[in-house]
């Protein structure tokens, strides 16, 4: 018996061990048939067990290359990956100096910028059947396929990438509803730096979900986010938005499904599961604008570039109410960026 304990100790002191080394950088899963997925093993050979089973694109940390494989960590546990199966990206060296290593889940939690309070902008047009009033950007109507008719905001804004080497596990999304856009910034040392930005679609109602089926997009603070739970491939998937066009792939290449639960949003979804950031797949002429059931979409290119570059299982997601302007963090981020692109009326289908 008392073996048995030494050894299942040993195991779990193995185990700590591992997970508790530094990543040195990440890895994306690469292979020539896009629809076949890669093998996740628990040791560095193909005679070991599979943990899971990954789709190509997505990307994990890297711990360390050895003999052909990559180590990783695959859901909170070490796993192994053949390294001809993924490419690297981001490498980090262990020497990285403090002022640009990967932060902690503690440091990321108590970053300065969690505190910060938004300024408020007071809305422009009133809505229409008592719904909150619209951000200052006004609305027209843009015809789409069949009789579909989008609602999309009088903006001409595309997709900017300003940092092409973000650390994921530094990267945290900031959506406003008052701009239609995804911001991604990363904190570097004591900054937070504007990473990407991205134009978006969201519920066609302008005000706070607070229970499923509402038709409405959740609101949660920096203090107390959301958070990206699941990325899955979404290339197949279908819906049908009652609208007279049937059942279409509307969600693009991903949907990566936020976790509500220990965000500040309403109560009355917080158990929600269904809210996420995808596509916009036989939709794209509703990006920038309010058409979608309450998830974020974002043009299928864009979509893409915030996958591979900055999005991961865990990446905090602020959404802002459509009053809320800008954080102080994002003005000063706004101000570092000299070529930061500032969205101009006009919409343009794209």
């Amino acid at each position: 018996m008392k073996r048995i304990i030494v050894s299942l100790l040993t195991i779990m002191l193995t185990i700590g061990g591992l997970m508790a080394q530094e990543t040195i950088g990440r890895i994306v899963i690469k292979t020539k048939n896009p629809n076949s997925p890669v093998n996740v093993r628990t040791a560095p050979n193909t005679q070991s067990e599979v943990m899971g089973k990954v789709s190509n694109g997505l990307s994990f940390p890297l711990m360390k290359e050895e003999n052909g494989w990559y180590r990783i960590k695959y859901q909170g546990e070490v796993g192994y990956v053949r390294s001809d199966l993924a490419e690297r990206e981001n490498a980090i060296e262990s020497t990285t100096p403090s002022s640009t290593r990967p932060a902690t889940a503690t440091e990321m939690e108590q970053a300065d910028f969690e505190m910060e309070q938004p300024s408020v902008n007071p809305p422009a047009k009133a809505a229409p059947s008592g719904e909150p009033a619209y951000p200052p950007f006004a609305h027209k109507q843009v015809k789409g396929s069949g009789s579909k008719v989008f609602d999309v905001a009088d903006i001409n804004d595309v997709a900017k990438v300003y940092r092409t080497a973000a650390v994921k596990e530094n990267c945290f999304v900031v959506i406003s509803k008052q701009e239609y856009r995804l911001y991604v910034y990363e904190k570097v040392g004591g900054d937070t730096l504007l990473a990407a930005h991205f134009p978006v679609c969201y519920a066609r109602k302008t005000g706070p979900k607070t229970r499923t089926g509402d038709m409405s997009t959740p609101e949660c603070s920096l203090k107390h986010p959301a958070y990206i739970m699941q990325i899955q491939d979404a290339s197949a998937w279908t819906h049908d938005f009652k609208d007279g066009r049937g059942s279409f792939r509307a969600y693009g290449p991903w949907f990566m499904r936020l976790n509500l639960s220990k965000s500040d949003c309403a109560q009355g979804c917080r158990n929600n599961r269904s809210i996420g950031i995808h596509g916009s797949t036989g939709n794209a002429q509703s990006v920038p604008g309010n058409d979608s059931e309450g998830c974020i979409r974002l043009r299928d290119a864009d979509l893409r570039v915030f996958h591979n570059m900055f999005a991961r299982v865990g990446t905090p997601v602020v959404i802002k109410a459509y009053t809320q302007g800008k954080f102080p963090f994002e003005k000063k981020a706004e101000k570092a960026c000299k070529d930061y692109l500032h969205p101009t009326k006009g919409y343009q289908s794209h």
